[in-house]
């Protein structure tokens, strides 16, 4: 029989859990649980970084870098995700790098950095200097700002 005492450490260890993800996530998701963008897969266009090869992959890259900022629970950000491999695809010969990095607690320091608080938030740079930033889910915005960069 579920007594309220059952009931009441029931949510109590849910509640426990989500925010243990939370905290794991590095961001607040509403309890969301959907799908992430995927591993890398070889020869992907996009390559995924962490808080270890950031800046030196940023720094490393010739041309104009755009990053994309992601969470794994972000709606926006997986319907944006196809558009930006087809940009990756359109601009790779114009020395246009893609890279995306997902938000999480051992990232934080370098979203905090870039001033990164919503996702998707996309971050342009050029010779390791930010040149570039736009929030949110309009690819052709981010296009036509990609192409002013250039």
């Amino acid at each position: 029989m579920l007594t309220p005492g059952l009931l009441l450490q029931d949510l109590e260890a849910k509640q426990r859990e989500w925010e243990a993800a939370q905290r794991e996530q590095g961001v607040r998701t509403g309890g969301l649980d959907v799908t992430d963008q995927g591993p890398a897969e070889s020869g992907d266009l996009i390559q995924e970084l962490d808080g270890e090869n950031f800046w030196e992959s940023i720094r490393a890259a010739e041309g104009l870098v755009v990053v994309d900022f992601f969470t794994k629970n972000c709606g926006p950000c997986k319907q944006m995700y196809p558009r930006l491999v087809e940009m990756a695809r359109e601009l790779k010969g114009d020395g246009v790098v893609f890279r995306k990095m997902e938000c999480r607690a051992s990232n934080k320091a370098i979203g905090k950095a870039l001033k990164v608080r919503v996702a998707p938030t996309f971050v342009l740079f050029r010779g390791g200097e930010r040149v570039g930033f736009m929030t949110g889910a309009h690819a052709d915005e981010l296009l036509e700002l990609i192409r002013f960069k250039l």
